[in-house]
Order: C-alpha cells, then sequence, then structure tokens
C-alpha cells in the first residue's frame, strides 16, 4: 500500500511527538516530579521560578512559552510550523437572531461557521448528534436541503422538535442510538457533526465509510469520550506506523482538549479551588487513592465541606486536626502543578491534530478526497478543526 497524501504530514507530526514524548507523556498533577526534570533541572527551576504574572501570561499562549523555551528545548519550536491548518472558513451561514430564539449566541456563531465552511450543499443533509437541532436548522436555512437530526437523548430531540416548530424550521429530528451497529443510514446523503464527542464521531467516519457515504465534514471534539478501548487505536493502517509508546492510553490522550474559550473567570476559580483541595486532602494521607471528580457547587463552600465530601466518597474518616495546614498545602501543590503544566500545553493542539490527522489517513485510504484545517476562529472556539471528505469513484481504496 502507497502512502496517501496526508501521510507526510502525520509521519512529521508523529517524529516530533516522539522527540518530546517525555514532556507532555509526564503528569504533574499525579507526579510530585516529572521524569524529565533529572536531565533538564535547568528547565525545571526556570518554570517553578515564574511568578503569578508570568503564569497568567503564559497559560493560554502556548506559542509564546515555546519560544520562550528554545535555550533547552530548541526544536519545540519547530512544532508551531507543524500545526498550521488551511484556513477553510467561508462567509459566516449562522441563523439571524430573530430566527434563534432559545440558541446559545456562541452555539448559533459556531453552527454558522461549519455551514458556511462547507457551502455548496447539494445533497440531502444528516445533522449527527444534533441535540436540539440548531446545526440542522442551520444547514437547512443555508441549503433549502432536507435535513434530518439525529440524537440518542430523547428530551433533548423533543425539545428541539418543539423549538423546530416555534420558529418555523423544516427539519426532521428523530431518537437514535448512533452507536447502533444495526443502524443503516439512507444513501447519497451528507453527514455533518459539530463537536460530537470521541467514539461518536469515530463511529460516523467508520460508519460512513462502510456505507460510502458521497461526503461526510465533521469538527471533532473530546476525543476520549465514548471510547471504544481503554487505549488508542489508530483508525488507519498507515497510523500503526507511529513511533510514540503504545500502549497509549485514553486517559492521557486527553491533553489535547484541556483548553477552552468559553470558560468564565468564576468557572476558572472554583476550578482552582477544586484542584488545591483535592490536593490538601491527599496530604492528608499517605498515598492518593480514587476520588470521583467532585461538583462545581462544592466550591463555593469551605475546604471543611471537601474533606466531608470526600470521606463519603471514599468511606473514610479524616480528622480534624492539621486542616487549615493541608489545605495550605494544597494550595502550593497547586502553585508547582501549575507551572509544570505549562510545558504539557505546548502538546495539546500538536497532539489533537496527530489525532485527527488519523482520521484523514482513513478516509484517504477508503477513496476520499479529504479537506483539514480550521472552520473558525480559536475564540469562537478552540475546537476548530474541520475534516471534511468527498468519496472520489476514481480513486481507489487503499487495501
Amino acid at each position: 500500500m502507497g502512502a496517501t497524501p496526508g501521510f507526510a504530514a502525520w509521519q512529521r507530526l508523529d517524529h516530533w511527538l516522539k522527540a518530546h514524548e517525555p514532556f507532555w507523556s509526564s503528569v504533574p498533577f499525579n507526579e510530585p516530579e516529572p521524569a524529565w526534570a533529572k536531565n533538564h533541572p535547568e528547565l525545571y527551576q526556570w518554570l517553578l521560578a515564574l511568578d503569578d504574572a508570568s503564569l497568567s501570561q503564559f497559560q493560554p499562549a502556548p506559542l509564546a512559552l515555546a519560544e520562550s523555551l528554545t535555550s533547552w528545548l530548541p526544536d519545540l519550536a519547530a512544532g508551531v510550523e507543524l500545526i498550521q491548518m488551511d484556513d477553510l472558513s467561508g462567509e459566516s451561514a449562522a441563523l439571524p437572531e430573530s430566527a434563534a430564539s432559545g440558541m446559545p449566541g456562541r452555539k448559533r456563531l459556531q453552527a454558522g461557521a461549519l455551514t458556511g465552511s462547507l457551502k455548496p450543499l447539494d445533497r440531502p443533509l444528516v445533522d449527527w448528534c444534533c441535540g436540539a437541532g440548531h446545526l440542522a436548522a442551520t444547514l437547512h436555512q443555508a441549503s433549502e436541503q432536507s435535513v434530518t437530526g439525529l440524537d440518542w437523548d430523547a428530551a433533548l430531540v423533543h425539545k428541539g422538535l418543539a423549538w423546530m416548530q416555534q420558529q418555523g424550521h423544516g427539519v426532521a429530528l428523530k431518537q437514535q442510538d448512533v452507536l447502533d451497529p444495526l443502524l443503516v443510514l439512507p444513501q447519497a446523503h451528507h453527514w455533518v457533526a459539530l463537536h460530537a464527542c470521541g467514539g461518536l464521531h469515530r463511529r460516523l467516519l467508520q460508519q460512513g465509510i462502510a456505507q460510502q457515504a458521497p461526503r461526510l465534514s465533521f469538527s471533532p471534539c473530546c476525543y476520549s469520550l465514548f471510547a471504544e478501548t481503554p487505549d488508542w487505536q489508530p483508525l488507519s493502517r498507515q497510523a500503526a506506523q507511529t513511533q510514540l509508546q503504545r500502549p497509549l492510553p485514553w486517559s492521557l490522550l486527553r491533553l489535547a482538549v484541556q483548553q477552552t474559550a468559553t470558560a468564565a473567570a468564576r468557572q476558572t476559580r472554583q476550578r482552582r479551588r477544586l484542584r488545591a483541595w483535592r490536593l490538601g486532602y491527599f496530604s492528608l494521607y499517605p498515598a492518593r487513592f480514587a476520588l470521583a471528580s467532585a461538583p462545581a457547587s462544592l466550591a463555593s463552600e469551605d475546604f471543611n465541606a471537601f474533606v466531608a465530601w470526600a470521606d463519603a466518597q471514599s468511606a473514610r474518616q479524616t480528622p480534624a486536626t492539621h486542616r487549615s495546614q493541608a489545605e495550605a498545602q494544597g494550595w502550593q501543590q497547586l502553585a508547582r502543578i501549575e507551572r509544570l503544566e505549562l510545558l504539557r500545553h505546548c502538546f495539546r493542539r500538536p497532539l489533537e491534530i496527530w489525532l485527527v490527522r488519523d482520521y484523514q489517513l482513513a478516509l484517504e485510504e477508503a477513496g476520499y478526497i479529504t479537506r483539514l484545517g480550521c472552520f473558525c476562529d480559536p475564540q469562537l472556539t478552540p475546537r476548530n478543526l474541520l475534516l471534511d471528505a468527498i468519496k472520489s469513484p476514481s480513486i481507489p481504496c487503499h487495501d
């Protein structure tokens, strides 16, 4: 089997990630001292010495951080070139606000941006994991084609149908588990998905290839959710040549989506508080143990309330002594962790693109002509990658 058009770009990224594997495979929250620190003590100390202002400056700007680290990691900045993507954006096809009552503003703009990047739309459409049908309505308005939305959540579908009727959108929504192995969709449709998670968008890709859908277009999200296996498995034969150490657990690859454009300052403060309290709670015990994620509402209370919740979750009884010291220690540990996490942030986008390029290779191997790029500005959504594939009758499958 010969290489498909997207292989060279995937291979360069795979080699670069392999060369820097110790820096992104180490998880500071779980490791008191990363393994790479022994070989790079100056880099380690530089990160730990960052003041709060520098930390806040670098957290949303991994590319700026990469430039600052070139004296220790000269090839780190080379990753910037590897993640440059084509601009696939077109004129927004967002619904007017008058036709989008009850539709979140950011979702309205995201659906409009994706739809605008896919035009012209010249065949019936399927909105995969449609939710309340916001993308489906946008596709219908932009194309005047029939649109069918599928989602497993019956309550969302019911809500969407009521919204369609109220707004006068001619879209059909159906309650359907898209992971059902017996699902067969009508032929000659264009399948579209906006931020279908993990196993859901991979099923779209696999099902579309199996049914030889004429066109598949999706913006993936949350790659580890609904995972078919605990570890990453390549969808393409070419990506099976990866040099990265395997097994590669999905829990590690969650790094690819640990960037948000929508989190409010209050949500960020709540998340930090809960992380610090978790660390402080663990400091009261000689070893860590499994503990569920704390509800966001708990952040409005105090450390004692967190301890009571954690005790209930883990069937423990934490002594009332030393709690103030433990809370302070948790915040100290968090400060250390956040500085070491900065280095991992440099690999979020490269890992995401590496994952999506595997999807691209799988589609090329099945005889599709593909476009991979960005459909909107990352400020609208950091999950702005779009993979658009059209089945070509003249390109044989690469078996």
